[in-house]
This record gives structure tokens, C-alpha cells and sequence, in this order.
């Protein structure tokens, strides 16, 4: 599926360490993968495609789908435009995207949960065959239940730094 272009704005995109998330009505959120450098494409489709792969098995499986936002698959993006209008296609990966329900609320790292919980949580992702979920990030009602889970993927794969 083509989507729309995304405008880089303030307020309607997040940055991450591999992607930017544009949200867009109807409620949706659509991750984009980054391109930092011209030789990490097929890491960068590791990666993707492992949280592509982990998202399609939360979404099939009734108790992990009460966890995760509603998945909605990959996403082919014509473009994303900066705050001026000009592109800047050159710095993503435009195939290497997906889109899902957005999810409002303050988002903690699944580190910041009791470890009680936390290994619960893991296990029943594991069990599934979602094993990266340690960068993940959730979202907790009153009582520190977990309302939402967001970044987890079948396996993990290192981010590459350039720093010396």
C-alpha cells in the first residue's frame, strides 16, 4: 500500500535510533526507517523486517494483541517533506516502513518496571517468538499495569555507531 507524503512538524513525529514515526489521522502511526549510512541497508532491513515479523505474530496471537497497537502492515511512503517542504527521502529508507495504531500516553522503558513484571511481560512475548523486547517501551495505567507495549522484535540486531 502507497501511503500519503509525511511532513516532519512538530508535534506530528518522533525520532528514534533506527526511525521516525509520523502520526496521521485517522489515528494511525507509521514507522520509517532511517538512512544513515549507504552501506547499512541491508542491517536496516534486518531489522525492520525482524519488528515487522514480531509485530504480524502479536497481531495473531489474542493475548498479545490486548498489549500491542493494532498492526496494520508495511507501508510503501512516496515521500516526507521537512518543516520547509523540501524532501527528504535521501535520509530514509522509504520501502522500509510500517504502520499501526497510535498510541498517546507517556511511554517508559520496559526497564523501569518491576522485575517481577518485566519477566512476566518477556515471557509471554517469548512465548510467542518475539524475543527482543528489552528496548521496548510501554505505556502504564494508574497502578503500573501494562496498558500498551511498543519496539520489540523477534530477535535483536546491535545498532552500528561510526564513532572511532
Amino acid at each position: 500500500m502507497i501511503q500519503d507524503i509525511f511532513r516532519a512538524l512538530p508535534h506530528q513525529y518522533d525520532e528514534g535510533a533506527y526511525a521516525y514515526v509520523f502520526f496521521s489521522p485517522p489515528g494511525r502511526a507509521t514507522k520509517i526507517f532511517k538512512r544513515r549510512q549507504p552501506s547499512e541497508s541491508g542491517h536496516v532491513r534486518e531489522v525492520f523486517e525482524s519488528e515487522v515479523s514480531a509485530y504480524e505474530i502479536a497481531s495473531s496471537v489474542p493475548a498479545l494483541q490486548r498489549l500491542t497497537p493494532a498492526y496494520y502492515g508495511k507501508v510503501a511512503v512516496r515521500d516526507v517533506l521537512d518543516g520547509q517542504g523540501r524532501s527528504i527521502a535521501n535520509l530514509l529508507f522509504l520501502d522500509y516502513a510500517y504502520q499501526m495504531d497510535f498510541v498517546s500516553g507517556p511511554f517508559h522503558k520496559i526497564g523501569c518496571m518491576l522485575p517481577a513484571c518485566y519477566e512476566t511481560l518477556e515471557g509471554s512475548f517469548r512465548t510467542h517468538g518475539i524475543f527482543h523486547t528489552k528496548d521496548a517501551s510501554v505505556v502504564l495505567d494508574e497502578t503500573s499495569n501494562v496498558l500498551c507495549v511498543i519496539d520489540f522484535a523477534v530477535r535483536e540486531y546491535e545498532l552500528f555507531h561510526d564513532d572511532p
